[in-house]
Order: structure tokens, then C-alpha cells, then sequence
């Protein structure tokens, strides 16, 4: 008897997405804050685009660990999304509304593959 478990649930591949995205965005606005510092001198800080370019490298590598089912996922997010809140508050953006909601929708996604035994 074989096994037809998929190897990844759609749930899972609903989390990658979000976080593929989150994360290709991420470095690709990096890269145009780079490009728009170093080139034209616009009023753009490099730390704006080190932490765009950083955010969007953690958000690839949660994809990563959705698709090895790694509960770890749970706290790199966390901890990403906690490091993104502090960073605009600390530069003077306060905290962005949007952000808070959907990264607090992406969590309780994860917290729910957790708890279905996806994560681990």
C-alpha cells in the first residue's frame, strides 16, 4: 500500500506563497532603495534598503522551513515581524495598521498548520 499523503497541504503552500511574495517584494524594494541612494541621491536612508533587502531575505527563508514543516517558522517570523515594527517606530514612521494586521493573520496561519501537526 502506498502512501497519496501530498507532500505539502494547501495550507502550507498558502503560507509559502504569502511569505514567497513578502519576501521577493522585500529584496526587489531593497535593491530600488539601493539603486535610488547610491545613483540619485534621493532622500532615501541605505538602512531603508539594508532592512527592505534583509526583511525580504527572512521571508525566503520561512518559506524554506513552511516547506520542511519546521515549527521554527513560528519564531523567525516573529521575530521578523517584531524587528519590522521597531524598526518604523524607531525611524518615526509609527506603526503601520496594515502590517500589524496581516502579519498578525500570517501567524495565526502558522500557529494553525502547528497545530494540525504540519509544523513541527
Amino acid at each position: 500500500m502506498t502512501d497519496t499523503k501530498p507532500s505539502s497541504s494547501w495550507g502550507k503552500r498558502i503560507a509559502a506563497i504569502y511569505l514567497a511574495l513578502n519576501g521577493v517584494l522585500g529584496v526587489i524594494f531593497g535593491g530600488i532603495h539601493a539603486f535610488a541612494y547610491f545613483s540619485t541621491g534621493a532622500s532615501i536612508s541605505l538602512s531603508d534598503a539594508v532592512f527592505n533587502a534583509a526583511f525580504g531575505v527572512v521571508g525566503l527563508v520561512c518559506v524554506y522551513l513552511v516547506f520542511k514543516g519546521k515549527a521554527l517558522v513560528l519564531l523567525v517570523q516573529l521575530l521578523a515581524d517584531l524587528g519590522a515594527l521597531t524598526y518604523a517606530y524607531a525611524v518615526g514612521r509609527g506603526f503601520n495598521t496594515p502590517f500589524l494586521i496581516t502579519s498578525g493573520l500570517l501567524l495565526a496561519w502558522l500557529v494553525v498548520l502547528w497545530r494540525r501537526g504540519e509544523l513541527s
